[in-house]
């Protein structure tokens, strides 16, 4: 799967943080002001179903987590990253690299679990 460039940003160093903390407890602050404790559960590779040769046709990231306190599990990718992410209660900054992969060229993709 090819990257893909729209990732960049704070959905990039999001999956890089999370990419290298996947035990501790997340707090989100989704883009409906909802706030979500949650563990990491899964990353995984998708696409927006469209036919491979419609122009619109995407391939993305997608990282899993699932609710502490049910069975929801909440998928974040590049159209809905969290607003605020905290990690065992410290704010995460969503403006830089953590150095866990590369960047959207492709190098050291992160590995699906």
């Amino acid at each position: 799967m090819m990257l893909n460039p729209n990732e960049a940003g704070a959905f990039w160093h999001f999956m890089d943080f999370v990419d290298g903390n996947t035990e501790g407890d997340y707090r989100l602050k989704l883009e409906d002001g909802r706030m979500l404790d949650c563990r990491y559960f899964t990353t995984c590779q998708s696409e927006n179903c469209l036919d491979l040769d419609d122009p619109d046709y995407e391939e993305y990231w997608i990282v899993c987590f699932k609710d502490k306190n049910s069975d929801y599990v909440h998928e974040v990718n590049y159209h809905c990253v969290p607003l605020e992410v905290w990690y065992n209660g410290e704010k995460v900054d969503l403006t830089r690299s953590y150095g866990n992969f590369d960047d959207v060229t492709g190098k050291n993709p992160p590995s699906e679990s």
